[in-house]
């Protein structure tokens, strides 16, 4: 038996609407075929750990994905789907993450370094998104190469890792 995708939609918000619109005939087909089941967020509360895990993630410095890695493995995911979850979590997380620290930042602008746009440094961008770009697939192949409990054991010394930093920057 096949799993059904879970698209969860914001009815309350025009940007999440638009992209529900874009894609409709698209996601139409696959929800007749019983391929995608469509949720409101705003009808289940418990939904909304998404946005604690984007305040946590962007708060430590860490990826959501990182976290919302631990939540999908918590409501008893296995491993591997949530990593490949997490992994397709990133992007979003990230553009809000990135256009919130140009928000907060914009009115330090004379402040900053050069090249930043609000808290973010446009150098490390073009640096960075390329290298996440290209090194993502291989990432995605050994995450599914990995017996489940090695997989778990590489992420728990990931996020001991994070942790240490988390608590080494508080000092």
């Amino acid at each position: 038996m096949t799993q059904k995708l879970t698209v969860w939609y914001n009815t309350k918000c025009p940007v999440c609407n638009a992209g529900i619109d874009w894609q409709h005939s698209r996601l139409v087909r696959a929800a007749r075929s019983g391929a995608i089941d469509f949720r409101d967020i705003n009808l289940e509360p418990d939904a909304l750990s998404g946005f604690g895990i984007g305040l946590a993630g962007s708060l430590m410095g860490v990826s959501g994905g990182s976290l919302s890695n631990i939540v999908l493995t918590l409501y008893g995911k296995p491993i591997h789907n949530a990593v490949a979850t997490s992994a397709g979590l990133g992007v979003p997380i990230t553009i809000v993450g990135t256009l919130g620290y140009i928000l907060a930042g914009w009115h330090d602008r004379a402040l900053l370094p050069p090249l930043s746009l609000g808290f973010v440094s446009l150098l490390g961008v073009v640096i960075m998104a390329p290298v996440a770009t290209f090194t993502a697939p291989y990432g995605a192949r050994l995450a599914h190469r990995l017996s489940r409990r090695t997989l778990e054991i590489a992420f728990s010394i990931f996020l001991l890792l994070i942790s240490a930093r988390f608590l080494i920057s508080l000092f």
